[in-house]
């Protein structure tokens, strides 16, 4: 993971030279074809802001899932699958409220991950029971634990015509 976060470092230090630039953003494409991609990513979506600097490792971590997801499924042992789900969703937990790029991408993970997940057999039931649930009910269902949730403010009603 520090070597991920280094490659960020270099990319978003104003002295960085184009070509440092240029090899930390290959060195990045390489690595999301790796099997170690999976794990990282899931670590790096688990740190706070401060230490990922200004976010893009978020935005790196939950497009590397997706697209592992998408395209690399089948390195990932059936047995690290309901895992995985569970891992998803507490992040698109903690992403609720931003950014949107974020849990963009890991909502379109969890929707790939119903596909292929064949285990997963009653997945768009379970997530609509899971997220329309009061928060509270929702947080004291695994694999949420005790995350909070940041509920909006109701809508206040239209104005009549």
């Amino acid at each position: 993971m520090e070597s991920v976060l280094e490659a960020f470092r270099v990319q978003q230090d104003p002295q960085a030279r184009p070509e440092h630039i240029r090899d930390a953003n290959l060195w990045l494409e390489r690595f999301q074809s790796t099997t170690e991609a999976w794990t990282v990513a899931d670590g790096l979506l688990s740190l706070p802001a401060e230490q990922v600097g200004n976010g893009s490792a978020h935005v790196f971590a939950a497009q590397t899932l997706r697209a592992k997801i998408q395209y690399d499924w089948a390195e990932l042992p059936p047995q690290s699958h309901a895992a995985l789900r569970d891992s998803l969703l507490a992040h698109a937990v903690r992403y609720s409220a931003g950014p949107q790029v974020v849990l963009t991408q890991l909502c379109l993970a969890v929707a790939t991950l119903a596909l292929h997940m064949e285990a997963w057999g009653q997945a768009v039931p379970e997530l609509i029971g899971r997220f329309t649930s009061p928060p509270a009910e929702a947080l004291a269902n695994p694999p949420f634990g005790s995350l909070p949730l940041l509920v909006p403010e109701p809508l206040s009603e239209p104005p009549s015509v």
